[in-house]
Order: C-alpha cells, then sequence, then structure tokens
C-alpha cells in the first residue's frame, strides 16, 4: 500500500465510514473531521509509520493538515527526517 493508501484507511477506520469515499483532496473538515479525530489519527500514524509527531508538529512541519493530501505530505516529511534525509 502507498502512504496515501494507508492515511486514506486510518482516516476512514476513524470516521468509520468506507475509505473508498476519501482522496487527496478530501477536506476534512467538511467531512466531519473534529479535533479528536485528529488526536487519534495521529496515534495511528506514528504507530504504523514509526514516525513523531512533536508537540505542534504542524507548526514546525510548515504544512497544512486541511486535506488527506495535506496530511500525507505531512508524513512524507517526517518518514523523510526519520530516515535522516
Amino acid at each position: 500500500m502507498s502512504i496515501l493508501e494507508d492515511v486514506i484507511v486510518i482516516i476512514g477506520n476513524q470516521l468509520d465510514r468506507n475509505p473508498a469515499e476519501f482522496n487527496a483532496e478530501t477536506d476534512l473538515a467538511d467531512e466531519g473531521f473534529t479535533s479528536l479525530d485528529t488526536v487519534e489519527v495521529t496515534f495511528e500514524l506514528e504507530q504504523k509509520f514509526r514516525i513523531n509527531f512533536k508537540y505542534n508538529a504542524n507548526e514546525a512541519y510548515g504544512g497544512e493538515r486541511r486535506t488527506v493530501g495535506d496530511i500525507v505530505k505531512m508524513v512524507q516529511h517526517f518518514i523523510t527526517q526519520r530516515d535522516g534525509g
């Protein structure tokens, strides 16, 4: 599975929805994604990808997290950091 596919499955599961309903352009707020969902998905992503989102990681990363694609970019960023890139 690609990072996008994995993120979509995690978000779909969190929202108790079919992952097929989501794509990279899906706006999370429009789908009812809450701050609690953000926390729970963050834990799932950290475990799945063996990365560590530091407190305020989004600010340090400088990226948005409005869409599924934004989350994918953030995960890719932290994977690169983890791997020393």
